[in-house]
């Protein structure tokens, strides 16, 4: 296993981990109430979320993000100039459901967060190397 998955994953263990799923309120232009584990259509009249996150894609909040690149700067051992882009880089790429996938699959490496960790560190390392 790469040690850049384990900063991912030494880091996606200090975010809290969500216990239930997003639920949607929902009402269409005739007032009709849905319930949904999705977000509701552009169509709706009115949107409302009323529990927790949901899958799909939501970015990290700032303060996941603060906690996540804090966590990067602590098992990084790369120049702290690729450490702070390379925590920066993936805060602003992961999304929060790929952080909770990556706790789940501590053991086992999960390739298209693999992916993005290699991307982000080329991409650090050649910034750095022009300087």
């Amino acid at each position: 296993m790469s040690s850049k998955f384990m900063w991912i994953i030494g880091l996606a263990m200090a975010l809290p981990v969500a216990s239930h799923a997003a639920a949607y309120k929902c009402t269409d232009a005739k007032g009709k109430v849905s319930f949904s584990d999705i977000p509701c259509p552009t169509s709706a009249a009115t949107a409302e979320k009323v529990m927790g996150r949901g899958a799909g894609y939501n970015p990290l909040s700032e303060d996941e993000k603060n906690e996540f690149k804090r966590g990067v700067m602590m098992g990084c051992t790369a120049p702290r100039n690729v450490c702070e882009c390379f925590g920066e880089t993936l805060a602003d790429t992961l999304t929060y459901e790929e952080v909770q996938q990556a706790m789940k699959n501590r053991n086992q490496p999960t390739p298209f967060i693999e992916e993005k960790s290699k991307k982000a560190m080329r991409a650090c390392q050649a910034t750095e190397s022009r300087r």
